[in-house]
């Protein structure tokens, strides 16, 4: 970070920080903030208070997530970290890819950073602000905050996923002599969440 930045966190680059279930699709918790240790602190705080099990956490090579795993988790995580070199240049393989082991048993078939990834090119196409060269980017930080938020809520809540198969179709139920396909839901459903928050993102 340059010498303004350090004294103002508000301006420069910021990252989004996802907390992404792989099964049921649900973006769990996010952080938008600098790419440090404070912000992964708060990350991973919040993922503990929303989901307060032990859990298997995959991470990319990111150093301060060590630091704050041990921290906040003990030995009561199964933790991985996937460390992809980045290419050196167009056209250039990324290399070995790298696993690291850290804590707990995490299941070997299931280590892996690609869900995740795939989750941030959704958040890329969905948010204008996110994509490359845009003139949409934000002027201030409680601004890009908000979009963040606002899109979560509705990706969480509203936006069905075509990997996912809702309860109410898809059951063998016959409509004109055709059986019903299962209508996608949304993560929030899938993760058996039952809260309603609507008029909170509305009115808040």
């Amino acid at each position: 970070m340059s010498a303004i930045e350090q004294t103002d966190p508000g301006l420069g680059d910021q990252y989004v920080f996802v907390g992404f279930d792989p099964l049921s699709k649900l973006i769990a918790t996010h952080v938008v903030g600098k790419r440090d240790a404070e912000t992964t602190t708060d990350f991973l705080e919040q993922l503990q208070r929303r989901v307060p099990r032990r859990i298997q956490l995959f991470t990319d090579g990111f150093q301060e997530y060590l630091t704050a795993v041990d921290g906040l988790y003990g030995q009561r995580i199964d933790y991985a970290q996937v460390i992809k070199p980045v290419k050196a240049g167009p056209g250039e393989e990324h290399g070995h890819v790298e696993t690291i082991i850290w804590c707990g048993q995490p299941s070997l078939r299931r280590i892996g950073t690609s869900y995740v990834e795939r989750n941030n090119g959704t958040i890329r196409q969905q948010i204008r602000r996110f994509t490359r060269k845009t003139l949409a980017f934000s002027k201030l930080l409680r601004n890009l905050r908000a979009a963040v938020a606002l899109y979560v809520a509705w990706y969480d809540f509203c936006r069905p996923h075509g990997a996912l198969d809702g309860d109410d179709a898809g059951d063998g139920s016959r409509a004109g002599g055709h059986v019903l396909a299962a209508r996608p839901a949304d993560p929030v459903t899938v993760s058996g969440i039952r809260i309603c928050l609507t008029r909170n993102i509305l009115w808040r």
